[in-house]
């Protein structure tokens, strides 16, 4: 199975999940995205443990991502694990090398 596996936007490629996965068998493609450039972030999907660390979460949100260049974002409340609080996947468009 091909998989595309983003796991954090200031991970490493290469990190302990995506290695688990090409061990068991797997293509993982792991784009490396730039950490100064959210330009190629188009969608990211908030998950909230907490829906009272919203106001929180949209502070922080208006600090870290560039006005100018905002991805579509939606943010809902899940049940996460005990030591999580949020969650986010960002969907980002990567030219071809």
């Amino acid at each position: 199975m091909k998989i595309l596996y983003r796991h954090g936007w200031n991970s490493v490629v290469g990190g302990v999940k995506p290695t688990f996965l090409k061990t068991h068998g797997h293509e993982v493609i792991e784009p490396a995205l730039d950490h100064e450039n959210f330009e190629a972030a188009k969608q990211v999907l908030v998950y909230i443990a907490d829906e009272h660390d919203g106001p929180v979460l949209n502070e922080l949100w208006d600090a870290w991502v560039p006005a100018e260049h905002p991805p579509v974002r939606a943010m809902v409340q899940v049940r996460l694990g005990e030591a999580c609080k949020i969650e986010m996947v960002v969907t980002a468009a990567v030219p071809k090398a």
